[in-house]
C-alpha cells in the first residue's frame, strides 16, 4: 500500500491523466477485439466448449469434485467461475464463451497495472495492446476454454510477490 501511495505522489497528474487515456483507450479495443460478433466467430461451437458447459451444468445440480474426469480430466476453477454466466444467460453460445471474454479483459487490465508498477506507463500501454490485438490472447478469449484463465492468475501472482509471498503462492497455486 505504501509504494502505491508513493507512486501516485511522485507521479505528476498530467502524466497519470495521460496514462489513464491510453489505457482505457486499449482496454476498448480489446473489449472489441473479444466481445463484437463474440456468438458467431469462430462459428459453431467446438467439443471442448460443449464440455464445458456440460461440466458447469453437472455443478449447478450438485455434483461437486476437485477435479473433473469428463473430457481427459479438467480442473474445477474455470467452471466455478462459469457458473454465473450459465446462470444469468442460459445455456447457450454466450454463457459458454463469455466465461472466457471477461478473462480475456481482466488479462489485459491486470497486464497493464502490473507492467506499469514494474517498467513504467509507456511499457503498460505497449504491453496492453499487444495482447488487446495479439492473435492468441483473442482467440483463447473468444472461445470457452480454460486456458486463458492461467495468465490471469500468473499476473496475480506476480502483483502480490515478493510483498505477499503466501497470496502469491495461492495464486501461484491455483494457476
Amino acid at each position: 500500500m505504501e509504494n502505491s501511495l508513493k507512486e501516485k505522489q511522485a507521479e505528476p497528474a498530467g502524466q497519470r491523466y495521460r496514462f489513464l487515456l491510453w489505457a482505457t483507450a486499449v482496454l476498448l479495443l480489446a473489449a472489441i477485439m473479444r466481445l463484437v460478433f463474440l456468438k458467431d466467430v469462430p462459428p459453431g461451437l467446438s467439443q471442448d466448449e460443449v464440455l464445458n458447459a456440460d461440466v458447469v451444468s453437472f455443478i449447478r445440480q450438485g455434483y461437486h469434485a476437485l477435479f473433473f474426469r469428463e473430457g481427459y480430466g479438467h480442473e474445477p476453477l474455470y467452471h466455478y467461475w462459469s457458473i454465473p454466466f450459465q446462470v444469468l444467460f442460459g445455456d447457450n453460445v454466450l454463457s459458454i464463451r463469455l466465461p472466457a471474454a471477461y478473462l480475456g479483459l481482466l488479462l489485459v487490465a491486470l497486464a497493464m497495472r502490473w507492467v506499469k508498477r514494474e517498467f513504467g506507463p509507456f511499457a503498460a500501454v505497449a504491453t496492453g495492446l499487444g495482447l488487446a490485438i495479439g492473435w492468441w490472447p483473442i482467440v483463447f478469449s473468444r472461445v470457452g476454454l480454460r486456458p486463458i484463465m492461467e495468465p490471469v492468475l500468473l499476473l496475480i501472482f506476480a502483483w502480490f510477490w515478493p510483498r505477499r509471498p503466501w497470496l502469491a503462492g495461492l495464486f501461484l497455486g491455483l494457476g
